[in-house]
């Protein structure tokens, strides 16, 4: 464990320089203010045995990045996990420094590894045709984040190849949340509790309209995908499924895009995606 009382003691020591007159020798002083260490732990620690859950988030290295996401593992310790003990898993394409990690570790009694994610699950496919991928970030450079190129690669991984993660087939329930976000009240539910006694395998926290100029061909791509395996969607008929979700009035899909910021999905290793097709095709 941490010791999260380093910072303090680099404080109190400044302190003392500045109000005894003590000098440091240039050696000693070199070593305190670049001692940050941060030992990334090898496993993940569960609060129980009846199944793991973890938060899971991705980050860039800089420092608001950092504040950001100091700020929301602070939001949901008080608001949520100080009585849980669930680990958390931070994702990253960059270099973290070890202050950046002690830091934000320090906020937590749970587990919190951070994980640099490789070529294979970030950034563009080998089939990917990148003069394709180009026109597209072009034709939508007036769209939000539409002429991003990191951006689509960090949808990209949360939204898919992140199942594909070995700490990701660890879990059976992850709890998505961004950097930066509040939780305004307390959470006095477990959520991962609730979908484990009630067998659920996927929750959203709100519904909005996407942008229909960013999704040209994905409703028809999804309807070719659940006639190739019928066996994995539920039918439109059955009125536990989610399709009178997204559909409008002349059955056709109306633009509904699954906000899932709060998200608790069933992961364990057998299902892979397919908890998130066998209840609604997702936008992504």
């Amino acid at each position: 464990m941490i010791n999260s009382n380093k910072p303090v003691t680099r404080i109190i020591l400044v302190a003392i320089v500045i109000l005894t007159g003590v000098t440091w020798d240039d050696d000693y002083f070199a070593y305190s203010t670049s001692a940050w260490q941060y030992d990334n732990p090898t496993n993940l620690s569960f609060p129980h045995d009846r199944f793991r859950a973890a938060f899971v988030t991705f980050v860039k290295s800089d420092s608001a990045s950092l504040t950001k996401l100091r700020f929301t593992i602070r939001n949901l310790e008080d608001q949520f996990n100080k009585q849980h003990n669930y680990p958390y898993i931070i994702y990253t394409d960059q270099e973290l420094s070890e202050e950046y990690m002690e830091l934000a570790s320090s906020l937590t009694k749970s587990t919190v590894r951070f994980e640099r994610v490789q070529r294979d699950l970030y950034g563009y496919n080998e089939n990917t045709d990148l003069q394709k991928a180009a026109q597209a970030r072009n034709d939508l450079n007036t769209t939000m984040f539409g002429n991003s190129e990191d951006y689509r690669f960090q949808s990209r991984f949360m939204a898919g190849t992140i199942y594909r993660h070995a700490l990701m087939q660890e879990l059976d329930y992850s709890w998505r949340f961004e950097a930066g976000t509040e939780y305004l009240c307390p959470v006095d539910t477990d959520p991962f509790q609730y979908m484990f006694e009630n067998k659920k395998t996927t929750s959203f926290s709100v519904a909005l309209y996407e942008y229909r100029e960013t999704i040209p061909t994905l409703y028809q791509t999804v309807l070719n995908f659940a006639k190739e395996h019928q066996d994995w969607i539920q039918s439109s008929g059955n009125p536990e499924s989610l399709w009178h979700f997204i559909l409008d009035e002349s059955n056709t899909f109306n633009g509904c895009h699954f906000w899932n910021n709060f998200q608790a999905n069933c992961l364990p290793a057998t299902y892979q995606l397919r908890p998130l097709i066998s209840t609604f095709p997702s936008r992504h």
